[in-house]
């Protein structure tokens, strides 16, 4: 989740009138960064009008809620943790937005329900900044504490993700890990997105790995980063907001009882499940 602290937001530069192809094709021609981050798939936030009915929704699909707090911006929260430190986190507004974060999630939630930010974790922001500036996308810094989040402002081919660093994922107690319909992991996700998104993964040495397809039809490309996947949805046209549209999580491998597969949820996310061998029989 993005918590903004207005101060400490600040502009990069962005490229402006270079041809699109040469930006994409610069992007291909950078080798990796010497220091480069390894990205890391954290979470997705889902962002949601009544978050009772949500986390109800999703306890129905066989998930254990974890409850969270209500933020000085007006946001309020609660969390689906699992086992491998992934999360799906499902956001509402509980009162006008009082700060810029807040006012991105107003906007979302008055276009419709559903995926928000697919969350990328890394150790430096830096590398991030300046690759992004190199292929034009337009960059927002902000802070909550030790935490740095690096976000895409508007409508731009990146604005579904944003990345961060400084966090650490708390232990969470069994209560909380083990879900009734085995899931274990995070292991995908899927967004909405255009070229420049996919030059910035390529530049900070996300591998480019094949198409697939959502059981609507929708196919992307699939990046595999140092950990999980995301796989990019071309936009088609600019109706098509930037936004989450699937997550893929890893389930038990002897779990029998899971929800019908996938599953489209009421605030129209795909939810597809995938054994995970990695996991032993309790989950742990």
């Amino acid at each position: 989740m993005i918590l903004g602290v207005d101060a400490a937001r600040q502009s990069r530069p962005i490229i402006r009138g270079a041809p699109l192809a040469l930006l994409l094709a610069a992007s291909v021609a950078l080798p990796l960064w010497s220091q480069a981050p390894t990205i890391r798939l954290d979470h997705v936030v889902v962002v949601v009008r009544d978050l009772s009915l949500a986390a109800t929704t999703y306890r129905g699909l066989g998930f254990r809620i974890k409850p969270g707090r209500l933020h000085p911006d007006s946001l309020l929260n609660c969390h689906i943790k699992l086992r491998d430190g992934g999360d799906i986190e499902l956001m509402t507004l509980a009162g006008s937005p009082l700060d810029a974060d807040a006012a991105d999630y107003a906007r979302l939630l008055a276009q419709e329900e559903g995926g928000a930010y697919v969350a990328l974790k890394v150790t430096d922001l830096a590398p991030v900044a300046t690759a992004a500036a190199r292929v034009g996308l337009e960059t927002r810094i902000s802070a909550s504490g030790g935490w740095r989040f690096l976000s895409f402002p508007g409508n731009s081919d990146a604005s579904g993700v944003f990345f961060g660093s400084g966090w650490t994922n708390p232990a969470d107690p069994d209560s909380v890990l083990s879900h009734p319909n085995g899931a274990v992991a995070l292991t995908g996700a899927w967004v909405r997105g255009g070229p420049r998104l996919e030059a910035l993964l390529r530049s900070l040495g996300a591998i480019d790995n094949e198409e697939s397809t959502l059981p609507d039809g929708s196919r992307g490309r699939r990046w595999r980063l140092g950990k999980g996947f995301l796989v990019v949805v071309p936009r088609g046209d600019s109706t098509n907001a930037p936004r989450p549209i699937a997550i893929e999580l890893g389930r038990r491998a002897d779990h029998e009882a899971a929800p019908v597969n996938p599953v489209r949820t009421r605030d129209g996310l795909w939810l597809m499940f995938t054994p995970d061998s990695t996991a032993s029989p309790e989950g742990r």
